[in-house]
């Protein structure tokens, strides 16, 4: 069973599932471009204002997280965080590639 947060509401909650249902929504690759668009727009500023890179990085991966509890529950979460170190081992979230 997933926590509830009482000092963020999710980002889920701001859209009634009335508005869901009856809207258009673009394909799933678009929305993800357009939240990656607006998260590195969302990331410069913060760096303009003097965040921390490494703080930026654990607060998003924090938020992210939260999120998918909130919508998934602990332990779908947990499987999935489990798979992240092979991943990461791998490179697959490296800019510059290395070969292992």
């Amino acid at each position: 069973m997933s926590k509830t947060r009482n000092n963020r509401p999710s980002l889920l909650e701001d859209i009634s599932e009335e508005e869901v249902t009856d809207a258009v929504l673009p394909s799933e690759d678009d929305q993800r471009q357009v939240a990656f668009d607006i998260l590195l727009e969302a990331w410069q500023e913060a760096l303009s204002v003097g965040v921390e890179p490494d703080i930026m990085a654990q607060t998003a991966i924090h938020a992210a997280l939260s999120d998918m509890v909130d919508f998934h529950g602990e332990d779908e979460v947990a499987e999935l965080a489990s798979g992240l170190e092979k991943r990461v081992q791998y490179g697959e979230f490296s800019l510059q590639r290395t070969q292992h």
